[in-house]
């Protein structure tokens, strides 16, 4: 194993959370580390995406939820992200 892939591994497991290094502590190269990480973190992003598409599609305006909040939402589902109010 090379240094850059011992970087690698090292730069992601700084950012993991504790609970979840447990989990991929035992993954020797970056490959599987990551790949063990979008399987657990890809299914509830897809769900998430369903959801907001859902809700962007359908929107049930309420008072309190403003067009530019609904302009955020679409702009934030086209960069891949979700507000956590969204649930």
């Amino acid at each position: 194993m090379g240094t850059d892939e011992l970087k690698t591994i090292g730069f992601i497991r700084q950012w993991i959370n504790h609970s979840v290094l447990c989990h991929v502590a035992e993954r020797t190269n970056a490959r599987s580390l990551w790949r063990k990480l979008e399987a657990m973190y890809e299914p509830k992003n897809a769900e998430n995406l369903a959801y907001m598409t859902r809700r962007l599609v359908n929107p049930k305006f309420k008072e309190a939820y403003s067009v530019a909040e609904y302009f955020i939402d679409i702009r934030s589902l086209e960069l891949g992200h979700f507000r956590d109010e969204a649930r």
